[in-house]
């Protein structure tokens, strides 16, 4: 498996290239910084462009 590490903040750049083995089959979990309702996703927009997020935010749709 083949993984290219780069930055997104300012423009995407291609920091390096490694070789490393597959994960195992659900060894790996997304780290998830908050979820939001689907009301409240103009907050969850804001928080993203303010840079305050570690992770991923995600909205609830139910």
């Amino acid at each position: 498996m083949k993984a290219v590490l780069f930055r997104q903040h300012g423009g995407a750049e291609v920091l390096e290239y490694t070789d490393f083995p597959a994960p195992e089959p659900k060894k790996l979990k997304p780290v998830i910084d908050r979820t939001y309702p689907l009301k409240d996703a103009a907050p969850a927009q804001e928080r993203l462009w303010r840079n305050e997020n570690f992770g991923k935010i995600t909205l609830d749709i139910y």
